[in-house]
């Protein structure tokens, strides 16, 4: 008997093994990391609607916010993170029902902030918002 025929080996089971070990380091290693909890700032673009029936434009001082969100790395895989769903629809009426009525309003970070965890799409995840310090809106 030849030495092939006493082994049964032919090669291939070394690239096999190691492409399976392979697959389950990899999967551990996406299960760990998509199970921490990290904060990161994500820039959203400010659209505003729902004017007063006497306004007909608007226009900003800043039209992108960067705000902060925790949650976990998986969360953070979700379409409402992605580029191009980062919209944040800012509702005129709402934000300035307890104000005096006129032509400009300025919001600082802690009231926008305050207006954002209202929101049912951020309620849980956004911390704050970094910049700018205030958002001016104006209404002609």
């Amino acid at each position: 008997m030849d030495a092939k025929g006493k082994s049964g080996y032919k090669g291939k089971l070394p690239p096999v093994t190691f492409l399976i070990c392979l697959l389950i380091a990899f999967a551990t290693w996406a299960i760990i990391n998509f199970s921490k909890e990290y904060t990161v700032t994500k820039s959203y673009r400010v659209v505003c609607e729902d004017l007063p029936s006497n306004k007909q434009s608007v226009s900003l001082s800043d039209s992108v916010l960067l705000m902060s969100f925790r949650a976990k790395g998986v969360n953070f895989l979700s379409p409402k993170y992605r580029d191009k769903n980062r919209i944040l629809y800012i509702s005129v009426n709402q934000i300035t029902k307890d104000r005096t009525k006129r032509n400009a309003y300025t919001f600082n970070r802690k009231a926008l902030g305050d207006y954002i965890k209202t929101m049912p799409s951020f309620e849980k995840e956004f911390i704050g918002v970094e910049s700018p310090e205030s958002l001016t809106i104006y209404l002609k």
